[in-house]
C-alpha cells in the first residue's frame, strides 16, 4: 500500500510540470492555441512552410551546385573565348597575307604567252588607230579624183565648214542623243597626219585638199561622199569640232547600205578624242548596220579599250573568218592575245581586291579585339577588393573629418613587412559622425579664400605646363589673352576631354596657328587610289630612255586657256585669288622650301619615295601628258606638289583645272579645300577661306579634314560656337591621332566661355 501511494505521488508531479509547456487550451468548448506560447503560429501557412523547409533546403542545395557548375563553365569560356578568337582571326590573315600578291599584274605580263605582245588598245591618246576608207571605196573613179583635185588649181585656199552649206537642229537621225556629238567641244582634238598619205597624196598639201572639198560641197551641198572627205580634212589638220559637224551631215545624207563609212570615221574621231564610252555606242549601232572588215578591225579595238572584252572577242572569232591579208591577219591576232591578257589581270586583281578586304576587315577585327582585351587588362589593374576600398574610404575620411568618434586608424605592418595606415570602425558612432559631417558639408558648400584659390591656380598651371610639354608649338607670336582668375562663386570643375573646357582654362596665353593645317583629303577615302595610278605609271615608264625622265615638273597655267574661272563655284572671288596667287608667287622674298606635312600626305599616298620632290613631278608630268588617269585627281596631285615647293601660282592653276573637269564634280571638295587653304597663305580676305572652305562641306559633309580647316577658320573669325561645332564633328568623324584639333577645340570653347561671361 505504501509502495503504491508513492508511485502515485510521483505521477501527479510529472503531471504537473507537463501543463506548464501546453500549447492548446479548452475555452467555451473550442481548443485554441495559448498566445504566449512560442509555438503559437501567427500566420496558418507558416505551418506548411515550416514542415517543407527541409525538402527546401534540399533544393537550394542543389541549385546552388548547379549555379556553381554554370558559372565555372562560363568563367572558362570567357577566359578562353578570346584567345580562340585571336588565334583564329590571326592565322586566317596570315593565309591571306600569302595569297595576297601586291605584283600579280607584273608577274602575269612577264611571264603569261598572251601578255607578250604590247597592248594595242590602253586608254591613251595617240594610241587609237588611225583607220580611213581610200576615194576608191566612195566609188571615185581617177577621173572622179583628178576633177576634184583640178578645183584646187589657182583657187582661193579655203576650208569645207560644213555648218555653212547645210544647217541641221538637234536630232536623232544624226546621232545627237550621243553626247560628244551634240557637244563636241568635249573631244581633244589631236592632228591624224597619216591621213594625208592614205587619202589625199594627190594634192600637194593638205590645204589644198580642204579646198577642193570646200569647193566641191559649195556646188553639191547634199552629197555624204563630200561631207565624209571633209571629215577626213578636219581629222587630219585636229580639229575634231568641225569633223563632227560634218559627219553629222554626212550621216543625215547617206543611204543605209554606205552608212558604215561616215560612222566609221565618226568611231575614229571619238577614239583619238579619247571619248570611248561614246564610241563604245557609236560601234554598236555600226556593227548593227554593217559587218564589213575595216569596220570590225576598229569596232573590236573600242570594245576592247572599253573592258568590253567578250563583245571584242566575239567581233574577232567573225573577223578571222573573212579573207584578209597577212598584216591584218596578224593584227587580229595581236588583238585576240591581247584581250586574254587584259581578262588574266582583270580576274587576278579582282581576286587581290576581294582578297584585301577580306584582310583589312579581319585586321579592324583583330585590332578591336586586342583593344577590348587591353581595355580589360587595364581595369583589371584598377579593381580594388572590398576591404581595400572600405580601408580607402574611411582613411579619407580620417584625414578629412578628424577627430572622428568611433573610427581607429593606426600604422601595421602588412604581409610583407611594409608599414602601411590601416583604419577600423570600432563604434557606430563612426558612422553617425561622417553623415553629420557630409550634410552639413553639402549644405554650407566650399568657401575658398581668395589666397587659397590663387595658390590652386598657381598649382594648376604648372600641372597645365608639365602635361602640355610635349604638344607641338606653333611658330607664331598670335596668342589669346585670358584672365588669370576666373569665376570665383562656383566651385572648380574637373575638367578631363575635349568636350569640356580645358583644365588649363587660366593659362596666361593659348596660342592659335597663324597658318591653317597642311590638309590635303586623299582619293583614297573616296574610292580613287593613287597606288594604282602608280603602278601603271611605273609599268609605263619603263620603255622611256633615264634622261628623258628628267626635271619634268607638271605645269599647269597652260591649261588655264580652256578654263572659265569665273563660272567655277565662287568664280569671281577665286578669278581675283588667281591674280594673288601669281603676285605672292612672283615675291623673290618667299623662302622655296619643302613643307614635310604635305611631303607625308605624298608618302601614304604612293609609299616611300627616295627624291619625292623629282619623282612626284615626274609621275604627274607623265599622268597628264598623256592623261592616263583621271583629271580631277592628277591636277589636284599637281596643286599638292606646287605647295610643296610653295609655288601658289601654279597650284592655284592647277585646282582650277581640276575643278573644271566635269567627272570630278562629286570629288571637289579636294579641290575647294586645298583652294581655302591657299587663299589664306597669299593673303587673301579671311571671308574668301571660309567660304571655299563651306563649299567643300557641301560638296561631301563626311570628310573630317573640311570641318577641321572651317573650325580653324570660324575660330580666326571669333565665331567660337560654329567653330567648336564643326571641330567636334571633326573628332567624332575621326576621333584618332588628332591632339592639334582638340587643343584648337578647348581654345574654342574657352573664347567662347570668356565671350558668354
Amino acid at each position: 500500500m505504501i509502495n503504491w501511494i508513492n508511485f502515485n505521488f510521483n505521477f501527479i508531479i510529472f503531471l504537473h510540470s507537463c501543463t506548464a509547456i501546453n500549447q492548446w487550451i479548452v475555452s467555451d468548448g473550442v481548443i485554441e492555441p495559448v498566445k504566449e506560447s512560442f509555438f503559437n503560429i501567427i500566420r496558418p501557412h507558416d505551418l506548411v512552410q515550416f514542415l517543407n523547409q527541409e525538402t527546401i533546403f534540399l533544393q537550394i542545395n542543389a541549385f546552388n551546385k548547379e549555379l556553381h557548375k554554370r558559372a565555372c563553365c562560363a568563367r572558362h569560356q570567357i577566359s578562353t573565348y578570346p584567345s580562340v578568337r585571336i588565334d583564329k582571326t590571326v592565322n586566317s590573315i596570315n593565309e591571306r597575307q600569302i595569297v595576297d600578291d601586291p605584283d600579280i599584274d607584273i608577274k602575269i605580263i612577264s611571264t603569261d604567252p598572251d601578255c607578250a605582245t604590247p597592248m594595242p588598245f590602253v586608254q591613251l591618246v595617240g594610241t587609237f588607230p588611225t583607220s580611213v576608207v581610200p576615194l576608191s571605196g566612195f566609188g571615185y573613179q581617177p577621173d572622179d579624183i583628178e576633177n576634184l583635185r583640178k578645183l584646187s588649181e589657182g583657187a582661193v585656199s579655203k576650208q569645207p565648214h560644213c555648218g555653212d552649206y547645210l544647217s541641221l537642229s538637234f536630232s536623232v537621225a544624226v546621232l545627237d542623243q550621243i553626247e560628244s556629238v551634240h557637244n563636241p567641244s568635249l573631244i581633244t582634238s589631236k592632228p591624224e597626219t597619216s591621213i594625208a598619205s592614205l587619202v589625199f597624196r594627190e594634192w600637194p598639201t593638205t590645204g589644198h585638199f580642204g579646198t577642193s572639198v570646200a569647193r566641191a560641197l559649195e556646188r553639191n551641198p547634199t552629197s555624204w561622199e563630200l561631207y565624209t572627205l571633209a571629215s577626213y580634212y578636219w581629222r587630219a589638220v585636229g580639229n575634231s569640232t568641225e569633223a563632227v559637224h560634218c559627219l553629222r551631215s554626212a550621216v543625215y545624207f547617206v543611204p543605209r547600205n554606205q552608212i558604215v563609212i561616215p560612222m566609221l570615221s565618226l568611231l575614229n574621231v571619238l577614239g583619238h578624242g579619247n571619248r570611248l564610252a561614246d564610241a563604245a555606242i557609236v560601234a554598236d549601232m555600226t556593227v548593227a548596220m554593217n559587218n564589213s572588215l575595216g569596220a570590225l578591225i576598229t569596232v573590236s579595238h573600242v570594245y576592247a579599250a572599253t573592258s568590253q572584252y567578250k563583245k571584242a572577242s566575239t567581233i574577232l572569232k567573225l573577223l578571222m573568218l573573212m579573207p584578209m591579208s597577212n598584216v591584218l591577219r596578224s593584227v587580229a591576232e595581236n588583238y585576240v592575245a591581247a584581250i586574254k591578257c587584259h581578262e588574266k589581270l582583270e580576274n587576278a586583281l579582282q581576286e587581290q581586291h576581294t582578297n584585301l578586304n577580306s584582310l583589312l576587315d579581319e585586321l579592324d577585327s583583330l585590332k578591336e579585339l586586342l583593344e577590348d582585351g587591353q581595355t580589360l587588362l587595364s581595369n583589371l589593374d584598377t579593381v580594388e577588393d572590398r576591404e581595400s576600398a572600405l580601408n580607402s574610404e574611411m582613411l579619407y575620411n580620417y584625414i578629412t573629418y578628424s577627430p572622428v568618434p568611433g573610427l581607429d586608424c593606426r600604422l601595421k605592418s602588412d604581409a610583407s613587412g611594409k608599414l602601411a595606415m590601416k583604419c577600423d570602425a570600432v563604434s557606430h558612432e563612426y558612422e553617425r559622425h561622417i553623415e553629420n559631417a557630409e550634410n552639413k558639408q553639402i549644405r554650407k558648400g566650399k568657401q575658398l579664400s581668395p589666397k587659397m584659390l590663387e595658390d590652386g591656380v598657381a598649382e594648376e598651371e604648372e600641372d597645365a605646363g608639365e602635361e602640355f610639354d610635349d604638344l607641338p608649338l606653333y611658330p607664331s607670336d598670335v596668342g589669346v589673352k585670358f584672365p588669370s582668375q576666373w569665376n570665383l562663386a562656383d566651385d572648380k570643375p574637373n575638367y578631363s576631354d575635349a568636350n569640356s573646357p580645358s583644365s588649363t582654362s587660366s593659362e596666361a596665353c593659348w596660342k592659335i596657328p597663324e597658318n591653317p593645317p597642311s590638309l590635303f583629303i586623299h582619293s583614297d577615302s573616296k574610292g580613287v587610289k593613287v597606288k594604282e595610278f602608280w603602278k601603271i605609271y611605273v609599268k609605263f615608264r619603263e620603255g622611256f630612255a633615264a634622261e628623258s625622265l628628267v626635271e619634268q615638273r607638271p605645269m599647269c597655267k597652260p591649261f588655264m586657256t580652256n578654263v572659265n574661272i569665273v563660272q567655277l563655284p565662287s568664280g569671281d572671288r577665286l578669278f581675283e585669288l588667281y591674280k594673288l596667287a601669281n603676285v605672292y608667287e612672283s615675291d623673290d622674298d618667299i623662302i622655296r622650301k619643302v613643307d614635310p606635312a604635305l611631303r607625308e600626305h605624298v608618302q601614304q599616298m604612293i609609299g616611300p619615295l627616295q627624291n619625292p620632290e623629282h619623282e612626284l613631278g615626274q609621275f604627274l608630268f607623265t599622268m597628264i601628258k598623256y592623261r592616263m588617269g583621271p583629271t580631277w585627281l592628277m591636277f589636284n596631285l599637281a596643286a599638292l606638289y606646287w605647295r610643296m615647293l610653295n609655288m601658289y601660282g601654279e597650284a592655284f592653276a592647277c585646282l582650277c583645272v581640276a575643278l573644271n573637269d566635269p567627272d570630278g564634280v562629286a570629288y571637289n571638295d579636294i579641290a575647294l579645300t586645298q583652294l581655302s587653304v591657299l587663299a589664306h597663305q597669299i593673303g587673301g580676305q579671311l571671308a574668301d577661306a571660309i567660304d571655299l572652305a563651306e563649299k567643300a562641306i557641301q560638296v561631301d559633309n563626311s570628310e573630317p579634314d573640311s570641318h577641321h580647316l572651317l573650325g580653324y577658320y570660324l575660330t580666326l573669325n571669333h565665331s567660337y560656337s560654329s567653330a567648336v561645332e564643326h571641330l567636334t564633328l571633326s573628332l567624332e568623324l575621326e576621333p584618332k591621332s588628332r591632339r592639334e584639333i582638340v587643343q584648337l577645340l578647348r581654345a574654342a570653347r574657352l573664347l567662347d566661355q570668356v565671350r558668354s561671361n
